[in-house]
């Protein structure tokens, strides 16, 4: 039996897409959120920053419709913010910003206290998409694990898709 791959959902409105390794990707329009799979759009949703300065003009110049989007994001039960660059550079000056960086570190405290969004700095490595993509897959199988029979048998078909062994049991 030939093994689909899976599909990534890219929002339409993503400028530099990821593509990660052994995934097919699909453009849609996504009302919240940059990423997601087919057929768990209305489950996991990933927003994605491409760099520390476009957080920075969300935590500032955007900041009222940026916190709107991320209580939207937080609503699904699996939800993601990804930063693809270093959580460090954040808190450094920026001679071009007149912002300080104490500035940014309220509003990212504010971010994951207002909306339980924990976000994930996880930098501009070679890896970063192969990185998402685990996420992606096990965030779908761990919640799919603890649900009703019917989304047991989802779970069995998501892990066929993917081609995963079924867990072995615990003795």
């Amino acid at each position: 039996m030939r093994r689909k791959e899976p599909v990534l959902v890219v929002d339409t409105r993503e400028q530099h897409p990821w593509c990660p390794p052994g995934m097919l990707m699909v453009s849609r329009a996504l009302k919240v959120g940059d990423y997601s799979l087919v057929g768990y759009e209305d489950i996991i949703r990933v927003e994605r920053k491409a760099s520390i300065m476009e957080l920075q003009l969300n935590l500032v110049r955007h900041w009222d419709q940026f916190i709107k989007n991320m209580s939207l994001l937080a609503k699904f039960p699996i939800h993601f913010l990804i930063i693809t660059d270093s959580f460090v550079r954040l808190f450094r000056y920026n001679k071009y910003s007149n912002v300080r960086p104490e500035v940014f570190r309220s509003r990212l405290n504010r971010l994951m206290l207002e909306t339980g969004i924990i976000p994930l700095f996880i930098g501009k490595t070679q890896h970063a998409e192969s990185y998402v993509r685990d996420l992606l897959f096990k965030s779908v199988e761990v919640w799919l694990a603890s649900k009703t029979p019917s989304q047991q048998k989802k779970l069995e078909k998501f892990r066929t898709k993917l081609g995963l062994e079924k867990p072995h049991a615990k003795s």
